[in-house]
């Protein structure tokens, strides 16, 4: 939960720089600028109340409120459980706060990482882009990415979204159909690895050393 959480702070921080670049690109649509605004205000409001919820014991008032309620709930020993859950949560957070800033540094670079990624795909398709531009695009595409939570490795959402986002943006709707396809085969690629390198770690027969006969 931890790792989500720091993983979804380092996405917002990412995205807030993108959104100021698409208010600050000419020739996007202003209902375009302004659902992005929206979407992004929303994700940050979800994020921070998240973050609360862990880090202020929010969980104990519930607890508590549970407990006056319904003092004799067969639900108590699930309840306690989330209350130990919620106190490990807190006390991670303040005796790692270091830690927790590392790893949102290293998904931030993650983040960017992607931006990286648009670059040589729209170069290799015979498209140059600004840096702007393409934070831009990168951002937004997560925006849609995160609002698709709900649907499997965002299949068909990752690829409605990068056609409008280019079609936006004054490009064709084609080629961001084509990074989107792009991305999908190195997705491919990137999971097939994972599949084989942990099916033969998984599979590997160990050697275990043979009982010296030998007695004591």
């Amino acid at each position: 939960v931890v790792a989500r959480t720091t993983l979804m702070l380092s996405l917002l921080l990412f995205m807030i720089p993108g959104t100021v670049f698409l208010f600050l690109t000419d020739g996007i649509d202003e209902t375009f600028k302004n659902g992005s605004a929206a979407g992004l205000i929303t994700f940050s409001v979800l994020i921070i109340l998240f973050l609360l919820f862990q880090t202020t014991g929010c969980l104990s008032i519930l607890v508590g409120w549970f407990d006056r309620t319904f003092p004799k709930s067969e639900a108590r020993p699930a309840v306690d459980h989330l209350l130990q859950l919620c106190n490990m949560m807190s006390g991670y957070y303040r005796e790692h706060h270091t830690l927790c800033f590392k790893s949102i540094w290293y998904g931030w670079l993650g983040w960017v990482a992607g931006v990286i990624e648009l670059y040589f795909t729209l170069y290799f398709l015979g498209v140059e882009l600004s840096w702007m531009e393409l934070w831009t695009i990168e951002a937004i595409l997560q925006l849609v990415r995160v609002g698709s939570f709900f649907i499997p490795v965002s299949l068909g959402a990752q690829e409605a979204g990068l056609v409008v986002i280019f079609m936006s943006m004054g490009m064709s709707g084609p080629l961001g159909l084509a990074v989107s396809l792009v991305r999908r085969i190195r997705e491919l690629i990137w999971i097939g690895l994972g599949l084989l390198l942990g099916g033969s770690a998984a599979f590997k027969p160990m050697r275990i050393p043979a009982e010296s006969s030998e007695q004591p």
